[in-house]
């Protein structure tokens, strides 16, 4: 909790010494609790507005609790809020509207209620939201912008520093990007079908202008797609091998576990510049790819294996433990296709990423269905 407490307080000075008019931030899952009280801290320091946005504070009931913090804490005075407003579904446009309105006004106390795709507290305290419809084109929304990055006194040469405690890893020395909204599966456990409601993807034309955009800007030639279904459409992704082939770019990336990852595919993305994909194969066991609904067999599942490590492709494979309705048999059967499988890695090429629990995401099936898989979901107050 120290640690928290002061790295806070030196990340909210930090960003108080460049006495920016606003700040936004993007908000996952993970990072919510850490981003909450940076945001109190920055409220207290500046008083300029501070919008939240992502999908960590995306449902209903995690906006209005966001909200509702004071920026200061309890007990001690004061009820300015933390957070102005709250962005909520694809932030791109919606960001771009809220920044022209602050300019406009120039006060602190501006309204953004009506906004499209902001979501604020009314004058009696209750939470409302304008919606936004999901964009059509997703070439057509605005790119994002690395300007102003590396943030105020931080050189860029810190991104690729060892970390500073055993506490924090280094930053990512490559560049983010990414190409998709949604997935073509429709896992149990997952939420980005319902959020994103269909499946969409950038032209290959645009994609590659944004890499090379990024090339002479930053200098980097090392990419992460960010998404988790690069390659949801098997000609697409072929396509953009053959326009990336011989760029010098280099490509990290997420692969669903589907069909269609042979041979063909593996030496095309090799050839493009792909270093390594994390795949989301979840299991080995033919009982629980049923229940998961993943729509794929074990039989693909060592074929993409098979066909990315013959190309040299090094993979990283999540595993879930613990799905409800696995037996000891289930089990049993994933640890021993792990052991198989490193027993045939000579080459070292497949990291394991297993044992994590089963994590209840919102708008999933698990969610929206629990009696179907047995669970029972117990709401608490906020």
């Amino acid at each position: 909790v120290l640690m928290v407490e002061d790295l806070v307080e030196r990340w909210a000075a930090r960003i108080a010494r460049s006495q920016p008019e606003a700040v936004f931030f993007s908000t996952y899952l993970s990072n919510t609790a850490l981003t909450l009280p940076l945001a109190m801290a920055i409220k207290r320091k500046l008083g300029a507005p501070v919008v939240l946005g992502g999908p960590g504070v995306s449902l209903p009931e995690v906006y209005d609790f966001v909200l509702r913090r004071p920026a200061n804490p309890a007990g001690s005075g004061g009820s300015m809020p933390a957070v102005d407003a709250v962005v909520v579904g694809e932030g791109e446009e919606t960001v771009v509207d809220v920044a022209a309105r602050l300019a406009e006004k120039k006060s602190a106390d501006v309204s953004l209620a009506d906004v499209p795709g902001i979501a604020t507290l009314s004058a009696g305290r209750q939470p409302r939201f304008t919606p936004r419809p999901l964009a059509k084109d997703l070439d057509a929304l605005p790119r994002a912008s690395f300007e102003g990055f590396p943030i105020p006194d931080t050189p860029a040469s810190a991104y690729g520093e060892p970390a500073e405690n055993r506490y924090r890893s280094n930053f990512f020395v490559g560049s983010p990007i990414a190409t998709t909204r949604g997935c073509v599966k429709r896992c149990a456990y997952c939420s980005e079908a319902a959020v994103w409601q269909r499946y969409r993807q950038r032209s290959v034309e645009s994609v590659m202008e944004e890499l090379d955009e990024r090339y002479r800007a930053q200098g980097t030639d090392i990419f992460l797609f960010c998404e988790s279904a690069l390659n949801g459409r098997r000609d697409w992704l072929i396509e953009f091998c053959s326009a990336s082939a011989g760029r010098g770019y280099r490509f990290l990336s997420y692969f669903i576990a589907t069909k269609g990852a042979d041979r063909e595919l593996a030496q095309a993305i090799a050839s493009a510049g792909f270093r390594g994909v994390t795949i989301g194969v979840e299991t080995f066991s033919e009982s629980v790819l049923k229940n998961v609904r993943k729509n794929i067999t074990r039989t693909d599942i060592d074929e993409s294996i098979e066909s990315l490590t013959e190309a040299g492709i090094h993979i990283k494979i999540n595993v879930l433990c613990g799905f409800p309705g696995e037996t000891e048999e289930d089990h049993r059967e994933c640890v021993e296709a792990i052991a198989e499988w490193r027993r045939r890695d000579s080459k070292g090429l497949i990291t394991w990423d297993a044992g994590h629990p089963v994590r209840v995401e919102p708008y999933s099936p698990y969610w929206t269905d629990p009696d179907r898989y047995g669970i029972t979901i117990t709401p608490f107050a906020i």
